[in-house]
Protein backbone atom coordinates (compact mmCIF):
# COMPACT_ATOMS: atom_id res chain seq x y z
CA UNK A 1 0.00 0.00 0.00
CA UNK A 2 1.62 3.41 -1.42
CA UNK A 3 0.40 6.60 0.67
CA UNK A 4 0.76 10.25 -1.27
CA UNK A 5 0.06 12.93 1.18
CA UNK A 6 0.33 16.02 -0.82
CA UNK A 7 0.34 19.36 2.00
CA UNK A 8 0.48 22.86 -0.22
CA UNK A 9 0.37 26.45 1.49
CA UNK A 10 0.64 29.78 0.42
CA UNK A 11 3.54 31.73 1.64
CA UNK A 12 1.44 34.05 4.22
CA UNK A 13 -0.59 30.77 5.15
CA UNK A 14 -3.49 32.13 4.24
CA UNK A 15 -4.26 29.07 2.48
CA UNK A 16 -3.33 25.39 2.81
CA UNK A 17 -4.62 22.15 2.07
CA UNK A 18 -3.87 18.40 2.40
CA UNK A 19 -4.69 15.57 -0.35
CA UNK A 20 -4.46 11.97 0.72
CA UNK A 21 -4.10 9.41 -2.22
CA UNK A 22 -3.69 5.89 -1.85
CA UNK A 23 -2.69 3.25 -4.41
CA UNK A 24 -3.30 5.92 -7.06
CA UNK A 25 -6.89 6.74 -6.12
CA UNK A 26 -7.95 10.14 -4.56
CA UNK A 27 -9.30 9.27 -0.91
CA UNK A 28 -9.08 12.64 0.73
CA UNK A 29 -8.64 16.41 1.29
CA UNK A 30 -9.38 18.84 3.07
CA UNK A 31 -8.96 22.93 2.49
CA UNK A 32 -8.45 25.87 4.46
CA UNK A 33 -8.88 29.21 3.82
CA UNK A 34 -8.00 32.87 5.27
CA UNK A 35 -9.82 34.98 2.82
CA UNK A 36 -12.89 32.65 2.53
CA UNK A 37 -13.89 30.77 5.82
CA UNK A 38 -17.32 29.51 3.99
CA UNK A 39 -14.90 27.71 1.08
CA UNK A 40 -12.67 25.71 3.87
CA UNK A 41 -13.48 22.56 3.19
CA UNK A 42 -13.33 18.50 3.94
CA UNK A 43 -14.69 18.39 0.29
CA UNK A 44 -18.27 19.36 0.12
CA UNK A 45 -20.61 18.22 2.99
CA UNK A 46 -17.86 16.89 4.79
CA UNK A 47 -18.20 13.93 2.76
CA UNK A 48 -14.28 12.72 2.36
CA UNK A 49 -15.22 11.58 6.88
CA UNK A 50 -17.13 8.48 5.67
CA UNK A 51 -13.79 7.18 4.10
CA UNK A 52 -11.52 7.47 7.04
CA UNK A 53 -12.99 3.87 8.56
CA UNK A 54 -11.96 2.27 5.01
CA UNK A 55 -8.90 3.87 4.80
CA UNK A 56 -8.30 2.50 8.55
CA UNK A 57 -8.82 -0.89 7.46
CA UNK A 58 -7.25 -1.00 4.42
CA UNK A 59 -4.04 0.41 6.37
CA UNK A 60 -4.90 -2.56 8.74
CA UNK A 61 -5.70 -5.63 6.59
CA UNK A 62 -2.36 -4.68 4.31
CA UNK A 63 -0.36 -4.60 8.16
CA UNK A 64 -1.54 -8.02 8.53
CA UNK A 65 -1.16 -9.33 5.28
CA UNK A 66 2.64 -7.88 5.69
CA UNK A 67 2.10 -6.54 3.03
CA UNK A 68 4.65 -2.79 2.37
CA UNK A 69 3.27 0.12 3.71
CA UNK A 70 4.61 3.58 2.31
CA UNK A 71 3.67 6.80 3.00
CA UNK A 72 4.95 9.59 0.77
CA UNK A 73 4.93 12.97 1.45
CA UNK A 74 5.02 16.17 -0.67
CA UNK A 75 4.85 19.95 0.28
CA UNK A 76 3.93 22.31 -2.28
CA UNK A 77 4.45 25.74 -2.04
CA UNK A 78 3.47 28.90 -3.54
Amino acid sequence: MKVVVTHERSDDFTYEALEIVIDDTYKFSVHHSEDTPEDNTLYRNFSDCFDIPNMLQRAYEAGRKSEPFEVVYYREED
